[in-house]
């Protein structure tokens, strides 16, 4: 289990540090992950952190950009599942994903 923890943990961290999203206002809708919204502006701002000012040139990079969207909201979620975000070195990463 705390192999499992940590290794939720490293991969929440490691797609935090890949780039964190702005926390978004209601908006259109580009995925549901088990009931909550990625919306358009949390997709803008990945393509943003990934791509910078160059546009994705291609369906696979917006999809590789939702795809990455969705393992940060399952991680995020598991990790509240397992109840790791009671760790204060998992609650402080949920928290700035959330905040940036």
């Amino acid at each position: 289990m705390r192999k499992h923890g940590a290794f939720i943990f490293l991969s929440l961290f490691s797609l935090l540090l890949l780039g964190a999203c702005d926390k978004t206002p209601k908006g259109e809708q580009v995925a549901t992950v088990n009931g909550k919204s990625i919306t358009v502006i949390e997709y803008q701002n990945i393509l943003q952190a990934q791509f910078g000012t160059r546009v994705a040139r291609n369906k696979s990079e917006r999809k590789n950009a939702i795809d990455w969207l969705i393992k940060r909201k399952l991680l995020i979620q598991e990790a509240r599942k397992q109840k790791l975000d009671s760790r204060e070195d998992v609650a402080t990463a949920i928290k700035f994903s959330q905040e940036q």
